[in-house]
Protein backbone atom coordinates (compact mmCIF):
# COMPACT_ATOMS: atom_id res chain seq x y z
CA UNK A 1 0.00 0.00 0.00
CA UNK A 2 1.00 3.73 -0.41
CA UNK A 3 0.15 6.78 1.67
CA UNK A 4 -2.66 7.25 -0.90
CA UNK A 5 -4.46 4.13 0.03
CA UNK A 6 -4.48 5.22 3.72
CA UNK A 7 -8.55 6.23 3.60
CA UNK A 8 -9.76 3.05 1.24
CA UNK A 9 -7.92 0.85 4.30
CA UNK A 10 -9.17 2.81 6.62
CA UNK A 11 -13.19 2.57 5.32
CA UNK A 12 -11.90 -0.78 4.84
CA UNK A 13 -11.01 -1.49 8.33
CA UNK A 14 -13.76 0.42 9.54
CA UNK A 15 -16.28 -1.74 7.96
CA UNK A 16 -14.75 -4.63 9.46
CA UNK A 17 -14.73 -3.47 12.81
CA UNK A 18 -18.54 -2.82 12.74
CA UNK A 19 -19.54 -6.32 11.70
CA UNK A 20 -17.42 -7.46 14.42
CA UNK A 21 -17.90 -4.89 17.06
CA UNK A 22 -20.77 -2.71 16.41
CA UNK A 23 -20.93 -1.25 20.00
CA UNK A 24 -17.47 0.54 19.85
CA UNK A 25 -16.25 2.94 17.50
CA UNK A 26 -12.79 1.96 16.49
CA UNK A 27 -9.38 4.39 17.32
CA UNK A 28 -7.50 6.38 14.95
CA UNK A 29 -4.74 4.79 16.59
CA UNK A 30 -5.64 1.61 15.89
CA UNK A 31 -5.97 2.36 12.40
CA UNK A 32 -3.03 3.80 12.06
CA UNK A 33 -1.33 0.26 13.51
CA UNK A 34 -2.98 -1.57 11.27
CA UNK A 35 -2.17 0.31 8.09
CA UNK A 36 1.74 0.31 9.35
CA UNK A 37 1.85 -3.38 9.91
CA UNK A 38 0.25 -4.13 6.53
CA UNK A 39 2.04 -1.40 4.90
CA UNK A 40 4.08 -3.97 2.15
CA UNK A 41 0.50 -5.72 1.00
CA UNK A 42 -1.38 -4.33 -1.85
CA UNK A 43 -4.52 -2.98 -1.31
CA UNK A 44 -6.41 -4.82 -3.33
CA UNK A 45 -5.66 -8.12 -1.17
CA UNK A 46 -6.23 -6.51 2.02
CA UNK A 47 -9.47 -6.51 0.60
CA UNK A 48 -10.01 -9.48 -0.68
CA UNK A 49 -8.69 -10.71 2.61
CA UNK A 50 -11.23 -8.48 4.79
CA UNK A 51 -14.04 -9.56 2.64
CA UNK A 52 -13.28 -13.13 3.87
CA UNK A 53 -13.34 -12.98 7.14
CA UNK A 54 -16.26 -10.82 6.98
CA UNK A 55 -17.79 -13.88 6.09
CA UNK A 56 -16.13 -16.71 7.60
CA UNK A 57 -14.78 -15.84 10.92
CA UNK A 58 -16.24 -14.75 14.17
CA UNK A 59 -14.07 -12.30 15.25
CA UNK A 60 -12.33 -9.27 14.42
CA UNK A 61 -8.79 -10.29 12.99
CA UNK A 62 -5.09 -9.40 14.44
CA UNK A 63 -2.42 -8.10 11.01
CA UNK A 64 -0.96 -11.74 11.25
CA UNK A 65 -4.10 -13.52 10.90
CA UNK A 66 -5.05 -10.89 7.69
CA UNK A 67 -0.94 -11.41 6.46
CA UNK A 68 -1.88 -15.58 6.90
CA UNK A 69 -4.58 -15.20 4.89
CA UNK A 70 -3.26 -13.34 2.16
CA UNK A 71 0.09 -15.69 1.91
CA UNK A 72 -2.43 -18.61 2.60
CA UNK A 73 -1.94 -19.71 5.82
CA UNK A 74 -5.24 -18.94 7.10
CA UNK A 75 -7.03 -20.57 10.02
CA UNK A 76 -5.39 -23.96 9.58
CA UNK A 77 -2.08 -21.70 11.14
CA UNK A 78 -4.01 -20.22 14.03
CA UNK A 79 -5.73 -23.27 14.91
CA UNK A 80 -1.91 -24.86 15.66
CA UNK A 81 -0.76 -21.25 16.85
CA UNK A 82 -3.66 -21.59 19.47
CA UNK A 83 -3.28 -25.17 20.29
CA UNK A 84 0.30 -24.87 21.11
CA UNK A 85 -0.04 -21.91 22.81
CA UNK A 86 -2.90 -23.72 25.00
CA UNK A 87 -0.47 -26.51 25.97
CA UNK A 88 2.69 -23.87 27.10
CA UNK A 89 -0.62 -22.65 29.51
CA UNK A 90 -1.53 -25.79 30.39
CA UNK A 91 2.43 -26.44 31.35
CA UNK A 92 3.43 -22.66 32.65
CA UNK A 93 0.18 -21.94 34.38
CA UNK A 94 -1.68 -25.42 35.13
CA UNK A 95 -4.87 -26.55 36.79
CA UNK A 96 -4.97 -23.86 40.02
CA UNK A 97 -4.99 -20.51 38.34
CA UNK A 98 -8.27 -18.78 36.59
CA UNK A 99 -7.19 -18.19 32.85
CA UNK A 100 -8.80 -15.85 29.81
CA UNK A 101 -7.48 -16.28 26.46
CA UNK A 102 -6.85 -13.11 23.82
CA UNK A 103 -8.34 -15.70 21.38
CA UNK A 104 -12.46 -16.01 22.07
CA UNK A 105 -11.99 -18.92 19.88
CA UNK A 106 -9.47 -20.41 21.89
CA UNK A 107 -12.07 -20.30 24.73
CA UNK A 108 -14.79 -21.64 23.19
CA UNK A 109 -12.68 -24.56 22.47
CA UNK A 110 -11.44 -25.25 25.72
CA UNK A 111 -15.19 -25.61 27.06
CA UNK A 112 -17.39 -27.02 24.79
CA UNK A 113 -14.71 -29.19 23.32
CA UNK A 114 -12.83 -30.47 26.05
CA UNK A 115 -14.68 -29.79 29.02
CA UNK A 116 -12.85 -26.59 30.73
CA UNK A 117 -9.39 -25.18 31.90
CA UNK A 118 -8.89 -27.51 34.93
CA UNK A 119 -10.25 -30.45 33.39
CA UNK A 120 -8.39 -30.35 30.11
CA UNK A 121 -4.87 -29.52 32.48
CA UNK A 122 -5.40 -32.50 34.28
CA UNK A 123 -6.53 -34.93 31.49
CA UNK A 124 -3.62 -34.11 28.59
CA UNK A 125 -0.88 -36.15 29.13
CA UNK A 126 2.12 -35.40 27.30
CA UNK A 127 2.13 -38.71 25.05
CA UNK A 128 -1.20 -37.81 23.90
CA UNK A 129 0.05 -33.67 22.79
CA UNK A 130 0.01 -34.51 18.71
CA UNK A 131 -3.46 -36.03 19.41
CA UNK A 132 -4.66 -32.72 21.05
CA UNK A 133 -3.13 -30.72 18.59
CA UNK A 134 -5.12 -32.94 15.55
CA UNK A 135 -8.10 -32.69 17.96
CA UNK A 136 -7.44 -28.73 18.72
CA UNK A 137 -7.36 -27.63 15.47
CA UNK A 138 -10.47 -29.61 13.85
CA UNK A 139 -12.61 -28.08 16.28
CA UNK A 140 -10.99 -24.81 16.02
CA UNK A 141 -11.49 -24.59 12.78
CA UNK A 142 -15.30 -25.23 13.17
CA UNK A 143 -15.98 -23.09 15.75
CA UNK A 144 -13.88 -20.34 14.13
CA UNK A 145 -16.23 -20.86 10.98
CA UNK A 146 -19.50 -21.30 12.55
CA UNK A 147 -21.47 -17.62 12.93
CA UNK A 148 -21.85 -18.25 16.69
CA UNK A 149 -20.73 -15.42 18.67
CA UNK A 150 -17.64 -16.66 20.79
CA UNK A 151 -16.33 -14.90 24.23
CA UNK A 152 -13.04 -14.43 25.42
CA UNK A 153 -14.01 -15.22 28.81
CA UNK A 154 -12.68 -16.20 32.36
CA UNK A 155 -12.14 -20.07 32.70
CA UNK A 156 -11.85 -20.47 36.30
CA UNK A 157 -9.17 -22.67 37.79
CA UNK A 158 -9.48 -25.16 40.57
CA UNK A 159 -8.93 -22.43 43.68
CA UNK A 160 -11.52 -19.95 42.40
CA UNK A 161 -14.12 -23.20 41.39
CA UNK A 162 -13.76 -24.09 44.65
CA UNK A 163 -13.53 -20.75 46.59
CA UNK A 164 -16.93 -19.90 44.93
CA UNK A 165 -18.28 -24.02 45.84
CA UNK A 166 -17.30 -22.99 50.00
CA UNK A 167 -19.16 -19.19 49.19
CA UNK A 168 -15.70 -17.45 49.24
CA UNK A 169 -15.90 -14.28 46.88
CA UNK A 170 -12.92 -14.11 43.74
CA UNK A 171 -10.57 -11.72 44.13
CA UNK A 172 -7.86 -12.65 41.98
CA UNK A 173 -7.91 -11.66 37.90
CA UNK A 174 -7.18 -14.31 35.58
CA UNK A 175 -4.12 -14.58 33.88
CA UNK A 176 -3.93 -12.89 30.06
CA UNK A 177 -2.73 -15.97 27.56
CA UNK A 178 -2.08 -15.21 24.33
CA UNK A 179 0.64 -13.61 21.63
CA UNK A 180 1.33 -10.37 21.20
CA UNK A 181 4.44 -8.39 19.39
CA UNK A 182 6.17 -7.75 23.03
CA UNK A 183 6.14 -11.07 24.23
CA UNK A 184 5.82 -14.65 22.50
CA UNK A 185 3.55 -15.85 25.82
CA UNK A 186 1.36 -13.71 27.90
CA UNK A 187 1.18 -15.48 31.80
CA UNK A 188 4.84 -16.21 32.01
CA UNK A 189 6.87 -14.37 34.70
Amino acid sequence: MTDKDFNEFSALLGTVWEVFKPDKVISDTLIAAYFVALGKIDIADIKSALSKIMSASTFFPKPVEIINLIKGGGTDDIAFQQATTVLEAIRRIGPYRSVRFEDAVTTSVIKKTFGGWTKICKELVTDEEKWFIKNFCAAYKSFAATPVQNIAEKLPGIVEAQNQADGYPVKTDPILIGTSKTKKFIGAK
